[in-house]
């Protein structure tokens, strides 16, 4: 009695195709958990509330005349204004 050709244990008896359609399926699920997390992160961020005023109520930033978004952003970051200034330039854009 031929029990046909034998299969390796390492392989866990699985082709080739079976384990690289697990592989990209376990890879693509890690992908989707960490973009829902950066999502997550993003929009807490920008919906939360900004930091607390390095002194008193109010934080003033005098900003340069035509001065642009990216400078802006670098200046209310410096400033504690805003956290991030990338998250400043994705929102103003």
């Amino acid at each position: 009695m031929s029990r046909g050709p034998a299969r390796s244990r390492s392989s866990g008896g699985l082709s080739p195709m079976r384990r690289l359609v697990i592989t990209a399926g376990a890879a693509g699920a890690t992908l989707a958990v960490l973009a829902l997390l950066l999502l997550g992160w993003a929009a807490w961020s920008y919906n939360g509330p900004g930091p607390k005023a390095k002194a008193g109520d109010e934080t003033t930033v005098i900003l340069r005349r035509g001065a642009g978004l990216s400078e802006i952003g670098a200046a209310l970051e410096r400033a504690g204004v805003v956290r991030a200034s990338a998250i400043f330039l994705a929102s103003a854009q």
